[in-house]
């Protein structure tokens, strides 16, 4: 992935959980995501990316 989409898909996300966070009053990854570095460095890693992107899709799905 390059760095590019990486900074926006990681932005997105971290907005995205942010507000979430906001409205539900649902600490979701609290500790895993203290800021957006936090995503960047998740998303770097193809392994850690890939099991956080399946959390994450879960959890939405879940919650929608």
């Amino acid at each position: 992935m390059n760095k590019e989409k990486l900074n926006h898909l990681s932005s997105s996300i971290y907005n995205f959980i942010c507000d979430y966070r906001k409205y539900s009053n649902w600490y979701f990854y609290d500790n895993e995501i203290p800021d957006l570095d936090s995503v960047k460095n998740i998303l770097d890693d193809e392994d850690k990316g890939i099991d956080f992107m399946s959390e994450f899709s879960d959890m939405y799905c879940l919650s929608a």
